[in-house]
């Protein structure tokens, strides 16, 4: 059973290389990055691009299989923690618009301010949208996964599997048309983590596969999915052996034993605040001059490096900011802090 109280250092360091996997997704992302725009095969930069995304696009998967993996045993419901993210949002939102006003570029308008405040109601910051709806169906999914037995959670695990990602995998019309980018697909994810959050000691299966045997699973899936890349697109997040990768990384973690260090519990407090600010980082970074060369190996290790330590800082920084402002007023308004026991 997963500890809730206790954070353990294993993971968060997991939330943590999650978070630079989506930096590394973002720097070879054709329209951040750039290096994409660049790919024919079988050229360096279509071999490098795909490396990337088998490498991390479980990454992004496992994020929600933590939240899974914790959240499970909350029988609370609050809107305060969703109210948090949005705010947080909405913050970046403000800070880097008026930043682009003051250096010219972007004209002042009041649609666009509305537009960079209010992201999420016009299609941006996809991952964050879907997880704020996420936390907030969750204590309600917990009802339903904490009364069954571990025999019926896995039959729902199947279904889920079933519907949501093998069959999208297969290349057939399916319930899931949004490369997992959507709710539906969250849901899998969190259902997973929260079998694990439950059952990790006492599954037989989970029991017997060893740390390195998960984490050697997340290499050979990860391999397929480079394999399989010759021939289809198998790069979204639904696709099965990116599902199956996920879970085998964080498997190899969560069995790890538990251990607690200060400051990689303090870098991973800020890991939703590098989703926002990295990418105003890669034209300062050099990414273009090095597109078709090798070179591009370190240099994503060395950016996706910066961009988390950048992240960092200006998290605590919003943060300090934040107690002092929308956190004291909010404090102040009984119904957003109400708790609703389940």
């Amino acid at each position: 059973m997963a500890n809730t109280k206790e954070r353990n250092s294993n993971i968060e360091l997991l939330r943590i290389v999650c978070m630079m996997g989506v930096v590394a997704l973002h720097y070879v992302h054709k329209d951040m990055g750039g290096v994409e725009a660049y790919m024919a095969y079988p050229n360096f930069n279509w071999f490098f691009v795909n490396a990337v995304r088998s490498i991390a696009i479980p990454l992004v998967n496992v994020f929600v299989i933590i939240t899974g993996y914790f959240m499970v045993h909350s029988a609370k419901w609050s809107i305060r923690k969703a109210l948090n993210l949005i705010l947080i949002i909405m913050f970046y939102g403000l800070i880097l618009y008026l930043i682009d006003v003051v250096f010219k570029q972007k004209e002042f308008s009041v649609l666009g301010l509305v537009k960079n405040i209010f992201p999420f109601m016009f299609g941006g910051v996809w991952f964050a949208r879907t997880y704020i709806i996420l936390i907030l169906i969750a204590p309600f999914m917990n009802k339903l996964l904490l009364s069954i037995s571990m025999k019926h959670y896995r039959i729902l695990i199947v279904v889920q599997l079933l519907l949501f990602s093998a069959w999208y995998s297969t290349g057939l019309k399916s319930p899931i048309t949004d490369d997992g980018y959507g709710i539906l697909h969250f849901i899998t994810l969190y259902i997973l983590g929260g079998y694990m959050g439950r059952f990790l000691n006492e599954c037989g299966i989970l029991k017997k596969i060893s740390v390195f045997g998960a984490f050697g699973l997340y290499c050979v899936f990860g391999l397929i999915t480079a394999f399989v890349s010759l021939f289809i697109n198998p790069f979204g997040y639904a696709f099965i052996t990116n599902v199956i990768a996920a879970v085998m990384l964080f498997l190899a973690v969560a069995k790890l034993k538990p251990r607690s260090i200060k400051w990689i519990n303090v870098l991973s407090s800020k890991a939703f605040d590098v989703y926002f600010v990295h990418r105003r980082l890669f034209g300062v970074l050099g990414i273009s001059k090095l597109i078709g060369s090798i070179w591009m190996i370190p240099h994503i290790l060395l950016v996706v490096v910066v961009c988390y330590l950048a992240g960092f800082v200006c998290g605590t920084i919003r943060a300090f900011i934040m107690k002092y402002t929308t956190d004291k007023l909010l404090d102040h308004i009984p119904i957003l802090n109400r708790v609703i026991q389940l």
